[in-house]
């Protein structure tokens, strides 16, 4: 088989899992993950279950990659809007916004049905909040006190410590019942709780310019 042949299969079957990948994030976002079976992913993919074997060994597999696959665009979406973000202010107000877009589209149930039924993509979760969001709440923080806009006496490593907690703790459905909560309200309530703790008089005027530009994301 010519190499030109071989390139044009692999690229179909990149095309393919990628296609999995991406229609099973959004299945999982919709409707839980322990609720979606492989029969129902592939029916919405639009490909045979054997197809999707071919790239997953089973559901627990799935489920990972998917979760590596979103932390991965995540990350990369992120990264861009810290790249246009002019102060520490400006990247709260980004990934407020950015947050809001998520987690208007997320079935509640999600984060409980990995935590209880899938511990590896679970894990994978922590190691994302641990590592890449853990970093970008302590540069934040560190950064708004070398401008002057959050306070020089906190104490970075326990503020971004808490911050941390706060997310998987807004999106637990036995804590924050979706019946009475619903999680991007959580979520945004912890951010504006936690960022007015921290600001000084000159981050406060800062945000409050902010949130009447972008639409009282507050």
């Amino acid at each position: 088989m010519s190499e030109i042949k071989l390139e044009i299969i692999s690229e179909v079957k990149n095309e393919s899992k990628e296609r999995i990948l991406i229609k099973s994030y959004e299945l999982f976002c919709r409707y839980g993950v322990k609720s979606m079976t492989m029969d129902e992913i592939a029916r919405e993919v639009g490909v045979s279950k054997k197809t999707v074997y071919q790239f997953f060994k089973d559901k627990d597999e799935l489920v990972l990659e998917v979760s590596k696959h979103h932390f991965i665009n995540d990350m990369k979406e992120i990264e861009e809007m810290f790249l246009q973000a002019i102060n520490p202010i400006d990247e709260i107000m980004m990934l407020t916004k950015h947050m809001k877009k998520t987690l208007t589209n997320i079935n509640p149930c999600l984060f409980f049905d990995l935590k209880k039924f899938y511990p590896k993509a679970f894990d994978s979760w922590k190691e994302h909040k641990n590592t890449f969001i853990m970093e970008h709440i302590k540069n934040n923080i560190n950064k708004g006190i070398e401008l002057g806009f959050y306070r020089a006496d906190i104490n970075v490593e326990i503020l971004a410590i808490m911050r941390l907690e706060q997310i998987e703790l807004g999106c637990n459905p036995e804590i924050f019942s979706p019946d009475k909560f619903k999680m991007v309200d959580v979520q945004t309530t912890f951010i504006n709780h936690f960022i007015r703790g921290i600001v000084t008089e000159k981050g406060y005027k800062m945000m409050e310019e902010y949130k009447t530009k972008m639409n009282e994301l507050f």
